[in-house]
């Protein structure tokens, strides 16, 4: 969990006037990072084994896109979830090794507006 400090500095204009004022602020962006990978590994007999893994990373930041110039209008609510499947076989056949690796990939990226 990490929470990061946004901080605003911009100029907003009177509709009525069209006077600019200074606008000054300080708004707190929570993050939240998930990461888990586990491994099993199989070993079917004594010159052969398997590999499974599955990783996952997902974040999560809310009123992202905020600071400096941006007012807390301009923020988005921003998640992103990786995840990988691996296999593996290794066999060793005399002095050679054959290996077969199997590999996927999905990613999502999605980004909000905050209401």
């Amino acid at each position: 969990m990490v929470d990061n400090g946004s901080i605003i500095n911009a100029v907003t204009i009177d509709p009525g006037t069209l006077a600019t004022k200074p606008f000054a602020g300080i708004l707190t962006t929570p993050g939240r990072f998930t990461n888990i990978s586990p491994r099993v590994d199989y070993q079917l007999g004594q010159n052969h084994t398997l590999m499974f893994r599955y990783g996952i990373t997902h974040s999560d930041v809310r009123d992202n896109g905020i600071g400096g110039f941006d007012l807390i209008s301009r923020g988005y609510h921003s998640q992103f979830t990786n995840q990988t499947v691996q296999a593996a076989d290794t066999a060793l056949i005399g002095p050679a090794v054959n290996e077969t690796r199997f590999q996927y990939y999905r990613s999502a990226t999605q980004a909000l507006a905050t209401a």
